[in-house]
């Protein structure tokens, strides 16, 4: 059923009311830090039918201790996005495999990007905010379980990790021919910047570029 926006605001606000997030674990019921979610930023393009600007930020309410389990990712070079960029790329996250319904233990699968075009013709429904991941001859790639989470990989030049990707959809899980789509990161690294801003907790890419020179 369509929400009017008020209403929106108040199931978001539920939403963040009741929503948790357990940093640094490995395996699914064990948490050794959980914190409470203070706001739910949605993306206010958010189309449904096609899951285009399928992306949204969590504001917790209080900072996240990093430590080895608990290490920030960077985040992708606002731009034209070339799959020729990266190398080494995973998909992670706690779906569903072929013989564990519901695994404890989180799940990774190195994944092949494909070019947007080639993509389109397999789903027409793509847009210019996607990118697509997996292989031709299938058995690989985000399934349910994963949504929300995220696909990593390296560049050619400094071999850090940047989120490049988001698990959005996809026709099936693994089927031949027909790569998933994610929400491309570097289309919204403005908008996060933008929303983290009005939220109180700014992200600043140039900080980001600064610790990267410090490594």
């Amino acid at each position: 059923m369509p929400l009017a926006l008020d209403n929106q605001d108040m199931l978001g606000s539920y939403r963040s009311k009741v929503l948790r997030v357990k940093l640094g674990i490995t395996t699914l019921w064990t948490a050794r830090e959980v914190i409470s979610v203070k706001k739910i930023i949605t993306h206010v393009k958010y189309i449904e039918w096609n899951n285009d600007n399928d992306i949204a930020l969590l504001l917790l309410f209080k900072p996240i201790k990093l430590s080895m389990l608990k290490t920030p990712i960077c985040l992708p070079p606002v731009g034209n996005f070339s799959i020729k960029d990266w190398t080494t790329c995973f998909v992670i996250g706690w779906s569903t495999t072929g013989e564990i319904r519901h695994p404890e233990v989180l799940q990774k699968v190195e994944m092949e990007l494909v070019e947007w075009k080639r993509c389109k013709k397999q789903i027409w429904s793509l847009t210019k905010n996607m990118l697509c991941a997996g292989y031709e001859e299938g058995g690989r790639n985000a399934c349910m379980g994963d949504s929300g989470g995220p696909l990593v990989c390296k560049t050619l030049k400094n071999y850090f990790w940047y989120q490049v990707g988001i698990v959005s959809w996809g026709i099936g899980c693994t089927e031949r021919g027909v790569p998933a789509a994610y929400a491309l990161v570097s289309n919204y690294v403005n908008w996060i910047e933008t929303e983290t801003a009005k939220a109180g907790k700014p992200y600043v890419r140039k900080a980001q570029l600064r610790n990267k020179d410090k490594m």
